[in-house]
């Protein structure tokens, strides 16, 4: 199975009004994970993981990460897994790299 590469400008980018997003790798050549870049712009309700697992990497910010009832501390260079079935929210003004598996679809 072949990786496929693509330059920066051949990133797709999905803004909204709550976040930016940049697809680094989300093709058939992977089918079993999504890279996806994320800048939480706005707050938001709970999201939910169900079949998915997110593998977040923090580029830039900190703050507090809501995970199921726990709160996490959380800062530039962290790493952390949202397991299958887990409820979650990021805060405001964090960058985050996830890796999801399988890979998300919207």
């Amino acid at each position: 199975m072949g990786v496929s590469s693509r330059r920066r400008a051949d990133i797709s980018a999905i803004n909204t009004p709550v976040h930016e997003l940049r697809v680094y790798v989300d093709d058939a050549a992977l089918p079993t994970l999504s890279i996806t870049e994320i800048h939480r712009l706005q707050p938001y309700d709970w999201s939910e993981s169900k079949d998915k697992t997110f593998f977040y990497y923090i580029l830039e910010g900190q703050g507090d990460f809501h995970l199921n009832d726990d709160v996490l501390s959380l800062a530039q260079g962290d790493l952390f897994v949202v397991p299958q079935n887990a409820r979650y929210r990021t805060p405001v003004g964090i960058k985050l790299l996830a890796i999801t598996t399988p890979r998300f679809s919207s």
